[in-house]
């Protein structure tokens, strides 16, 4: 853990942070570097079975440099596994809380990406298809009396008799 239980002062601190920003420099040496690679494969592998996006090239940029940051606070011009360790559970953390559809509970990038979990979206559209069959069959008996209320029971009743909305 980098978190020290020192209290400092307003201007030791602004020092501090003058001095991280104009002469540390942190970049990755092989081991951190292949530390990165792995867990972000990783995050990819999370989905592969799945149509759900886990990682992006977004979380990996986000890892390098949250990581850089963690040694720049350390005042290190080199990044340290251990840097990397604390980005990694930085990313998990910040992710699990963002993207997880809590229909599932499973993380899908697509509610950071969209606003909406891929299973809400898949719903909707087997919702929009029901509605078009229902439309596309029953075309000549729509005219003035028909209502958004009475198609929407419409189908209603094709949902009930057996077109379930799955998460294909």
């Amino acid at each position: 853990m980098f978190i020290s239980e020192t209290l400092y002062t307003r201007d030791i601190l602004s020092k501090y942070i003058t001095y991280a920003k104009h002469y540390v420099n942190p970049v990755l040496d092989e081991n951190s570097a292949n530390k990165l690679v792995e867990a972000y494969s990783e995050m990819r592998k999370m989905g592969s079975s799945k149509k759900i996006i886990t990682a992006t090239t977004r979380q990996l940029e986000s890892l390098i440099r949250i990581s850089e940051a963690f040694a720049k606070m350390r005042l290190s011009n080199v990044v340290e596994e251990r840097d990397v360790d604390e980005a990694i559970a930085l990313i998990k953390f910040a992710t699990q809380q963002a993207a997880t559809d809590p229909t599932t509970g499973l993380i899908d990038m697509d509610v950071i990406v969209t606003g909406k979990t891929t299973s809400s979206r898949m719903k909707i559209k087997k919702i929009k298809e029901i509605a078009h069959e229902i439309i596309k069959a029953n075309v000549g008996m729509f005219k003035k009396n028909s209502t958004i209320e009475s198609i929407k029971g419409d189908v209603e009743r094709k949902m009930e008799l057996g077109e379930t909305i799955t998460d294909e």
